[in-house]
């Protein structure tokens, strides 16, 4: 039931009025006895009404109560192809939209109208209200093949509320491991983004991986934030480059480098992790943990998505990142989050 407030407040990007609910009631009860045949009974038609009328009742009250507009307009004012398959732009919101770095929101474009899919901020809130998406192109994926290929600058997107809980806890001292594959590098890129901003004690070190070095897309920006700030190390790995120099293989078999940092004590370190096949969760802490025991971790997919995507992402965090087709009508086979 926590899920149906945040939900209801999202669907107004939909234009979902109050006789809506009803008619979706009805086809699904209607549905639902079709297909239990012999097995449906009264006391199952109740229970599904009675339970169908609490969630929508919810949903209804958070969207009337809201007082945010149902989606921003924005206008992309950069776009920039990094990869084969991978472009990072920034757009400028008409309005002020407030977000917590590491949250998510949806995006609908001209290019692709009526297809709604949730992607990840790549920088903490700015005062010039722009915003940066990494993007990548999956497979036949309507919205992500032409926000990557056919895009350009000038052009307006509608962007839905945030949500997501992948935030930090700015009272912590805990230091940070992040490991990012892909795409999935946006919303710890903004995490670090904002952590920039107040941090002086928090070491955090990124494990970003890849196909090959062509997919290590924002490598030189990485690399700029690690002269900026001198308490955040970067280590590129790549799975399927042999002549790559860094670091090869998968992110999880890398990390002897913590082994190297300046840590002889035990000390307490909130993982962070994004990548394909992962997406938004809750927070929480995952209590003390020794790096010489990353390697127990679950293992991270490097592949490109085929996703938001639920991912794991421990900054205290499992962010299952992997948003569920938005659009109640149309679906984009293949097509998940890139954040």
């Amino acid at each position: 039931m926590n899920t149906c407030a945040p939900l209801g407040r999202d669907h107004r990007k939909f234009r979902v009025e109050s006789v809506h609910f009803g008619m979706i009631g009805q086809a699904l009860i209607d549905s639902l006895r079709a297909f239990a045949g012999e097995r449906w009974s009264p006391a199952y038609e109740q229970a599904w009404q009675d339970a169908y009328r609490v969630i929508a009742r919810k949903m209804l009250t958070a969207a009337q109560e809201d007082t945010n507009p149902p989606f921003w307009h924005a206008e992309i004012v950069s776009h920039e192809r990094r990869a084969r398959d991978i472009a990072v732009f920034t757009c400028r919101t008409m309005q002020p939209l407030p977000y917590r770095a590491g949250q998510y929101v949806s995006i609908e474009s001209d290019r692709q109208p009526r297809v709604w899919r949730v992607y990840s901020m790549a920088n903490s809130p700015r005062p010039d209200n722009t915003m940066d998406f990494h993007i990548r192109a999956v497979g036949a994926g309507w919205l992500s093949g032409a926000l990557v290929r056919r895009a350009e600058v000038g052009d307006m997107i509608r962007i839905a509320a945030p949500m997501g809980s992948m935030t930090v806890d700015p009272a912590s001292t805990r230091d940070i491991v992040c490991v990012a594959g892909g795409t999935g590098l946006a919303p710890i890129k903004a995490i670090i983004d904002e952590i920039g901003q107040t941090n002086r004690t928090r070491w955090v070190h990124l494990f970003f991986g890849a196909r090959d070095r062509e997919d290590l897309y924002d490598l030189d920006d990485l690399m700029q934030l690690t002269t900026r700030y001198p308490w955040l190390t970067v280590t590129p790995v790549t799975s399927e480059d042999p002549t790559y120099p860094g670091e090869r293989g998968n992110v999880s078999d890398c990390d002897g480098r913590l082994r190297t940092m300046e840590r002889p004590r035990r000390v307490r370190l909130r993982i962070a992790r994004h990548g394909p096949g992962d997406a938004a969760a809750a927070v929480r802490d995952p209590g003390p943990i020794n790096p010489y025991q990353v390697r127990r971790l679950r293992r991270p997919v490097i592949k490109p998505l085929t996703k938001p995507v639920t991912e794991p992402m421990t900054i205290a965090m499992t962010e299952p990142l992997t948003e569920p087709c938005s659009h109640p009508v149309t679906s984009e086979s293949g097509e998940r989050c890139d954040r």
